[in-house]
């Protein structure tokens, strides 16, 4: 019987509108662990069979998909057209040896897969049923047609819920640094005025830290941290209680400033007690090791699936911190990279806010490099403050890269401990990235790259083929595979050697951009922006090299 057309288009349309949500959510094929083969026989175990629509992709990942959505234990793939749904167990030591029967491969759910099994899972799952189910049923009539359609419209509201999920979590993400501004600033107040409870509200315990990685932080306007408060209140507990929290530097280092003891600029916890003659705490920051700069930088984040968006911690904690010098009056962002270009057009476009930008990214150089702090300070244009930050950053010489690149591979998604180097550098960190995302001086690159590393046994064995993960820190490539020297990795060292060859077509905002104009050497050098994501496509030894691999990946 024929079927009304609009019925067809809208049901296509939900259908694509399901596709277009779930774009980047797939069945994970390691759901099921293959049993046997054997020929396809009548079983009271199989409740459902299924007819696979002729579809580019795995019968096996369509089948899973029915199997997920229908709650069976086990799947059936017989000639890659058919798809069995058992609710039993699978009969054992069943071989095939028939040559013209249907040769069936079995199977077993694994448990992951059972009712707690992941709601995007499920969606996929459905989005396969659903699809097939149209492209069945659009053959016959207009009621079948439109019992598709009702399975179909009850698959978006399942998507919808998915997305809304996604969306609350990114957006949780920005609220959380408006929150963070208001703690920052409470914190900071308390210390100053030595009202300690407020203090371990907001940090917690020891034991049981709330906010720990706030315990560093010295933001705008201030020119000590918690440390340095509790120092000058000569408080031995407070400060004893303090050094407890694992996230406790005791390197930190006071912003320029006049006190009683006069300048305070550069100064060491230890030495400000000194200064001001608070011997027994002096003696008690002597005794105490900084744990925190014991944290080896990872150069690998791991991507659990194709949806993960994490927000990069160091850039979340300095919006925080330099809330009236970076952000907007008016915050209408409902993401983390919305939010980095609301701060990026109020920086660049609202008259003289570059200005207050230049002078939060001369205090946090001069953490590396004083003379860095006063290039980029004597800047009387816009224009030239940007490129004095992307050309400090290439001189070898100033070591620049290496502590900026070393703070953003600390970042954590959880117990993210940073330094207080880190945290200081925070603003040069976040105005580097602005301008490798949205600067319209640096070009796209959308060619291949090259990038040498030289890693540890354990970590080279970490990028195996079919691998998603991130680089946390900015990423240095060229375009020609001789000026691909090694970029230092400010983390693991070995003695194996890494030539990545990176597809970079992918249209991304973690396209590298071009930055050899403003470079100070001529390396045809691309630089990735910090959590650019990728593939890995290949991997091959070096034919000539034993100590050398060859790794292909793609940006995703």
């Amino acid at each position: 019987m024929a079927t009304n057309s609009n019925m067809i288009a809208l049901v296509l349309t939900t259908v694509n509108l399901g596709s277009v949500l779930v774009k980047s959510l797939t069945i994970d094929v390691n759901s099921f662990t293959y049993m046997e083969s054997a020929p396809r026989t009548a079983e009271p175990n199989v409740f459902m069979e299924v007819r696979l629509m002729a579809r580019a992709g795995s019968p096996r990942i369509s089948c899973g998909a029915h199997c997920v959505a229908g709650q069976c234990v086990g799947i059936e793939v017989c000639g890659g057209e058919l798809c069995r749904l058992w609710n039993g167990s699978f009969e054992t030591n069943v071989t095939f040896s028939s040559t013209s029967a249907i040769e069936c491969h079995r199977y077993s759910k694994n448990s992951q897969s059972g009712p707690n099994m992941d709601i995007t899972t499920a969606a996929v799952a459905k989005l396969f049923v659903c699809n097939d189910l149209f492209h069945h049923k659009r053959r016959q009539s207009t009621a079948s047609c439109y019992w598709a359609l009702l399975v179909c419209v009850d698959l978006l509201y399942v998507l919808s819920d998915i997305h809304s999920r996604i969306l609350v979590a990114i957006m949780t993400s920005v609220s959380e640094i408006q929150v963070d501004a208001e703690e920052i600033n409470a914190l900071l107040f308390a210390a100053k005025n030595g009202q300690w409870n407020v203090v371990w509200k907001i940090l917690g315990h020891p034991s049981k830290p709330r906010k720990p990685f706030l315990l560093n932080c010295i933001p705008e306007n201030r020119r000590w941290g918690v440390l340095h408060q509790a120092i000058w209140w000569n408080n031995y507990p407070v400060v004893n209680k303090l050094l407890q929290f694992p996230t406790c530097d005791i390197r930190i280092k006071a912003k320029e400033g006049l006190s009683e003891i006069g300048p305070t600029g550069g100064k060491s916890a230890e030495e400000i007690a000194s200064g001001f003659n608070h011997t027994e705490i002096a003696q008690l920051l002597q005794t105490n090791e900084s744990r925190i700069g014991a944290q080896a930088p990872e150069t690998f984040h791991r991507l659990s699936s194709g949806l993960e968006d994490y927000v990069l911690s160091l850039l979340k904690v300095t919006l925080a911190a330099y809330k009236t010098a970076f952000q907007p009056q008016q915050i209408e962002s409902k993401t983390f990279n919305d939010l980095l270009r609301e701060v990026w057009q109020n920086v660049n476009a609202v008259p003289g806010r570059w200005k207050v930008a230049r002078d939060k990214v001369a205090e946090a150089a001069y953490v590396v490099c004083e003379e860095t702090c006063n290039n980029i300070k004597a800047c009387k244009r816009k224009q030239e403050f940007y490129e004095a930050i992307i050309n400090a950053y290439t001189i070898e010489e100033n070591y620049l890269y290496d502590h900026l690149n070393t703070a953003l591979r600390r970042q954590r998604q959880a117990d993210y401990m940073p330094t207080a180097d880190d945290l200081a550098l925070g603003p040069y960190v976040l105005m580097y990235q602005l301008l490798l995302l949205f600067w319209n001086k640096l070009r796209k690159e959308s060619s291949i790259t090259y990038r040498r590393m030289r890693v540890s046994a354990t970590d080279l064995e970490k990028y195996q083929v079919g691998t998603k993960f991130a680089w946390m820190s900015f990423v240095s490539s060229s375009v020609e595979l001789e000026k691909a020297v090694m970029f230092p990795t400010c983390g693991p060292s070995g003695d194996k050697i890494i030539v990545f060859t990176i597809d970079t077509s992918t249209p991304s905002h973690w396209q590298p951009r071009n930055i050899e104009k403003f470079a100070m050497y001529m390396e045809r050098e691309r630089v990735f922006p910090a959590g650019a994501k990728f593939l890995v496509t290949n991997r091959t030894p070096d034919r000539t090299n034993a100590d050398q691999t060859n790794i292909s990946m793609k940006l995703i």
